[in-house]
């Protein structure tokens, strides 16, 4: 069963522009994974420091293996030194769609 990645994330007040195109340039590093099916990404209209990264991954499993290896490291890379604190993370499944 597939599993949705929330992640919620805030830059460094003011760096919402360059976040938004660091954060851009790194999603290549998470498609790289053959077990990433869709890569979305939200900025907040009320407070352009926040962003939503949305990740489908096979499973849970899958994203954990990812983040425990070495492509975790070289997509913080690119948004580090511009994270205002850690990133949030859950897992989701689709219960409906209309």
């Amino acid at each position: 069963m597939s599993a949705v990645e929330f992640a919620h994330i805030t830059s460094v007040p003011g760096q919402g522009d360059k976040f938004e195109e660091q954060l851009i340039k790194s999603l290549e590093v998470i498609n790289e994974s053959p077990q990433t099916h869709e890569i979305v990404v939200y900025r907040c209209i009320e407070n352009p420091d926040q962003f939503r990264l949305l990740v489908t991954w096979d499973s849970v499993e899958a994203h954990l293996a990812w983040r425990d290896g070495e492509g975790r490291a070289r997509y913080r890379a690119f948004i580090d030194d511009i994270l205002a604190g850690p990133i949030e993370v859950s897992h989701f499944t689709e219960v409906a769609r209309k």
